[in-house]
C-alpha cells in the first residue's frame, strides 16, 4: 500500500496523471492524514531541487548553527543534516535529466488536455443509448462511455463528429494514445466544419501523448492561425522546441 502511495504522488507531482485520476487522487488525500502529510513532505523536498539546492540546503544548515546550544532537537536536527544534504544530491541526480531540459511530450499532452464538453444533451438529439453513453462521459467512466457510445452515420455529421472527439477523449484518459489518434484521423475528412479545430487540438495532443511530436507540430502550427486554439497551439510549439 506504501509504495502504491509513492506511485501515486510522483505521478502526481509529475503532472503525469490524467484529470480525472487528479480528482480522485486529490479527494483521496483530503480523507487521507496520511497521505497528506506524505505528499507535503514529498513536496518540500522536491522544493529543495527546484528552488536551488545549494541555497536552500545553506539556509537549513545555518539555521542548525544559529539555535544555539546543543539539545534532543538539536542532536537530531544535526544528524538529519547529513541526510539532507544526501537527499539533495539524489535529488538532483533523480532530476538532471529535466532540469532546463525540455519534458517528455506526453507531460504537455496532459498538461493541455482538457476534455470536451457535453453539447450532445443540449441539442435534442440523443438516444436512449447515446443518453447513457454521455452520462458514463460526464462521470469520467470512459470505459462504461466507450462501451456504451453508439455508431453515428457520417451523414449526421455534427453528432458524428461530436462523439467521435468525445471517444478519443475517452481513450486519451485511459492512455490508449494509438486509439484516440486513429478515432480522430479516420473521420477528419468528414468533421463537421465548425468542429475541424477541436478534431486538430485532440488529434495533436494524442500524438503528443504517443510520443509523436514530429506528427503534432503541423496540427499545432496550422492550430496557430485558426480562431479557438491559437494561444494554447503557439505556446505548445515553443515548449516543444
Amino acid at each position: 500500500m506504501e509504495n502504491d502511495y509513492l506511485d501515486k504522488i510522483d505521478k502526481y507531482l509529475d503532472d503525469q496523471m490524467t484529470v480525472a485520476e487528479k480528482h480522485n487522487f486529490e479527494a483521496e488525500v483530503e480523507g487521507n492524514f496520511d497521505l497528506k502529510k506524505s505528499l507535503e513532505a514529498e513536496q518540500e523536498l522536491r522544493n529543495v531541487v527546484w528552488g536551488g539546492a545549494e541555497e536552500s540546503l545553506r539556509q537549513k544548515l545555518t539555521k542548525i548553527h544559529q539555535e544555539g546550544p546543543p539539545s534532543k532537537r538539536g542532536f537530531r536536527i544535526v544528524w538529519l543534516a547529513p541526510a539532507l544534504a544526501a537527499a539533495v544530491v539524489i535529488l538532483v541526480i533523480w532530476f538532471s535529466p529535466s532540469l532546463g531540459g525540455k519534458k517528455d511530450p506526453s507531460f504537455y499532452a496532459n498538461k493541455y488536455f482538457k476534455p470536451y464538453e457535453d453539447l450532445i444533451s443540449n441539442l435534442g438529439q440523443d438516444t436512449s443509448q447515446l443518453t447513457q453513453a454521455l452520462a458514463a462521459y460526464n462521470s469520467e467512466n470512459y470505459t462504461l462511455a466507450l462501451a456504451t457510445f453508439p455508431e453515428i452515420p457520417p451523414t449526421d455529421s455534427l453528432v458524428f463528429t461530436l462523439v467521435a472527439i468525445y471517444k478519443a477523449n475517452a481513450y486519451f484518459q485511459l492512455n490508449q494514445s494509438e486509439k484516440a489518434i486513429e478515432t480522430l484521423q479516420s473521420m477528419r475528412g468528414g468533421a463537421f466544419s465548425d468542429l475541424r479545430e477541436e478534431v486538430d487540438w485532440y488529434l495533436a495532443l494524442s500524438f503528443l501523448l504517443a510520443g509523436e511530436t514530429e506528427k503534432a507540430i503541423p496540427l499545432l502550427e496550422s492550430l496557430v492561425k485558426g480562431v479557438n486554439y491559437n494561444d494554447e497551439a503557439r505556446e505548445l510549439i515553443e515548449k516543444l522546441n
